[in-house]
């Protein structure tokens, strides 16, 4: 599974809407997607600091792991 379909898998948003959440897509070399007040990132390593941020494991990897990857979020 792609990123976008994680995602969506995760939140109940459909898969055509997805695109909408994604943040600038020219301002970051990772897919970063703002769901609510958070921000949302899949790989399999934590993310580089986006953000002046940190980032932790999201509690829900259930699509995650089916694809073998890690959900993550901006703290």
């Amino acid at each position: 599974m792609r990123t976008p379909t994680i995602l969506a898998n995760t939140f109940g948003i459909d898969i055509n809407d997805i695109s909408d959440y994604r943040y600038q897509s020219t301002r970051t070399s990772q897919a970063i997607y703002a769901i609510g007040e958070q921000y949302f990132a899949v790989s399999k390593k934590q993310p580089k600091e986006v953000f002046n941020t940190s980032w932790e494991m999201f509690s829900d990897q259930f699509w995650a792991n089916q694809s073998n990857t890690t959900i993550w979020v901006s703290n």
